[in-house]
């Protein structure tokens, strides 16, 4: 009897230690990690930051960064972050894994400069010059730029010379806006590269495709060319304009006009 009692005693205890390991190999990761801050930030020009790690359970950890465009390295307390000047048009973000813990890293866009001075038309007309229009006029209206052709061609304009390093790749291009009830007419993007300082107007220069819009009527919309600059440009006019029409007056709202380095 005594024998038997000792053998159910050995098979409960074995079903036990069994089920034990059962449930300690089914056990989820005892191991938590709390980062801070959870959330990183850098400008354009990037930089350099710190998280705080706390991981419970004694386990080991290392840093995952999920893109190559982050360095994230295990530091003393937490992880060292590093970021690389963001080159592109558009903001980025990235995320760091500890553990079971997340960091959000966000990186805004590189903001390339505008070259022209009042681009906005923010608060006037200063900066612009209509040194080569025709019968027309040009006035400061709500933050914008109204150009107005009396006569069909070549119409009226405005323009501004910046100066430039040559031998790059360049934008320009700006918003626009054909008011509803007038005849049919254009509104004008020029750009043309001298080389000479100050667009000097005696002095040689090469145009490039002249963009010429027509629609949409109404509504706001946007004009740009691209191009490469000859590597002896020292100097860029912009022209903006509106003309063309056959029954003038003839109106277009401007508003955004830039020139600028394109990455």
């Amino acid at each position: 009897m005594r024998t038997k009692i000792f053998l159910v005693f050995i098979i409960l205890m074995a079903t036990t230690l069994s089920g034990a390991t059962r449930r300690r190999a089914a056990s989820p990761d005892r191991c938590s990690a709390i980062v801070s801050p959870a959330t990183l930030s850098f400008t354009a020009a990037g930089g350099h930051a710190f998280v705080a790690v706390a991981v419970s359970g004694g386990c080991d950890w290392s840093p995952v960064a999920s893109d190559s465009w982050i360095m994230a390295a295990p530091a003393s307390g937490g992880v060292s972050v590093d970021v690389p000047p963001n080159a592109a048009t558009t903001p980025r973000t990235a995320l760091i894994h500890v553990r079971g813990a997340v960091v959000v890293v966000a990186q805004a866009a590189n903001q390339i400069p505008n070259l022209l001075s009042n681009g906005g038309f923010d608060n006037s007309l200063d900066g612009w010059s209509n040194a080569f229009s025709g019968a027309g006029s040009v006035t400061w209206t709500a933050g914008t730029a109204l150009i107005t052709s009396m006569q069909t061609t070549p119409g009226y304009q405005l323009s501004q010379c910046v100066s430039v390093t040559g031998g790059k790749r360049f934008e320009a291009g700006t918003k626009a806006l054909i008011p509803v009830g007038q005849s049919d007419g254009v509104i004008n993007l020029a750009v043309y590269e001298y080389w000479v300082p100050n667009c000097t107007v005696s002095a040689g220069y090469h145009q490039h495709p002249l963009q010429a819009a027509r629609s949409p009527i109404g509504t706001w919309f946007d004009s740009s060319i691209v191009w490469n600059s000859d590597f002896g440009t020292k100097s860029i006019l912009v022209v903006i304009g509106a003309g063309g029409s056959f029954s003038p007056p003839f109106s277009a709202y401007f508003d955004d006009v830039f020139i600028r380095e394109k990455p």
